[in-house]
């Protein structure tokens, strides 16, 4: 009998100390990629982004289901451009996007919405770096919720989202710079 007290204080003990650390760690989950694009390309890259229509033959995103239903907004490109998604597969879900800013080859800036978990933004910015590349860089800010699950979800998809940006900027690269 002692042994089972043991384990049961040291297993409330564990739970515990989740719970404590998870108020410590942030809700606010930020993620931030870059890739060199070769200069020229830096403006196909850009139209690439820019474009919605042209989002299936770079995103990591619309390539987990290829039966997922798109619907485009009146408007494909640029600033107002948006575009809904509906999947069977529960890692995909429902949704939709929004560019809310474009400035040619420069930024872009979205807003998604997640049907039943909320709202986040990434933005994509184009930077000539002087040595005949432009850097992209990929960036998404989200709220993951209270804490301390909140805090925990940072961690749990923070590592995933940054290697389906790498995913997504190695084939918007390779794309762009094939034109």
């Amino acid at each position: 009998m002692k042994v089972l007290k043991y384990i049961f204080i040291g297993l409330l003990g564990l739970i515990i100390l989740i719970g404590i650390v998870g108020f410590f760690l942030p809700t606010q989950l930020t993620v931030s990629e870059s890739i060199a694009v070769k200069k020229a390309a830096g403006p196909s890259a850009f139209n690439m982004v820019n474009d919605l229509k042209q989002w299936p033959e770079w995103s990591p995103w619309l390539k987990l289901d290829p039966d997922m239903e798109l619907e485009y907004g009146a408007s494909s490109q640029g600033a107002g451009a948006s575009y809904s998604w509906q999947s069977e597969k529960q890692n995909v879900g429902n949704g939709s996007l929004k560019i809310v800013e474009s400035k040619a080859n420069e930024f872009i800036k979205t807003e998604m919405a997640f049907e039943g978990q909320g709202e986040a933004s990434a933005s994509y910015f184009f930077k000539d770096t002087g040595n005949d590349a432009v850097e992209i860089t990929w960036t998404f800010e989200g709220d993951m919720g209270s804490k301390p699950i909140g805090g925990y979800l940072v961690l749990l998809f923070k590592g995933a989202i940054a290697a389906d940006y790498q995913k997504g900027l190695a084939s918007l690269k390779q794309k762009a710079e094939s034109m």
